[in-house]
């Protein structure tokens, strides 16, 4: 193929070129943040388990935990959390591609 003889054909093609390798790009930096984004949720899923074990040993022991703390003083919404999370990441991207667009 002879790019030279229509430089209109070559330059699409390189543009081709360009946004494929960026989305490549973009859809490896995806992937990354929604493989870290599950091993934070299964370490939130771990920690609210944790959280209902030291809960229920409290209620069997609560003399002791009162001498420790009062566990009511912390409250932890993991679903706001997840939730904030997850706008600030769209945000980013939403940031990135603007930044890209220019």
């Amino acid at each position: 193929m002879d790019l030279g003889s229509n430089p209109s054909r070559g330059h699409h093609w390189r543009l081709r070129y360009r946004l494929s390798k960026e989305q490549l790009k973009w859809q490896n930096q995806t992937s990354s943040n929604e493989a870290e984004l599950e091993e934070l949720r299964a370490m939130m899923s771990k920690m609210k388990q944790r959280i209902e074990n030291l809960e229920a040993i409290a209620a069997h022991d609560s003399e002791s935990f009162r001498e420790a703390g009062d566990l009511n003083s912390i409250e932890l919404d993991f679903e706001e959390q997840e939730e904030k999370i997850k706008k600030e990441n769209q945000q980013s991207v939403a940031n990135k591609v603007k930044t890209k667009g220019k």
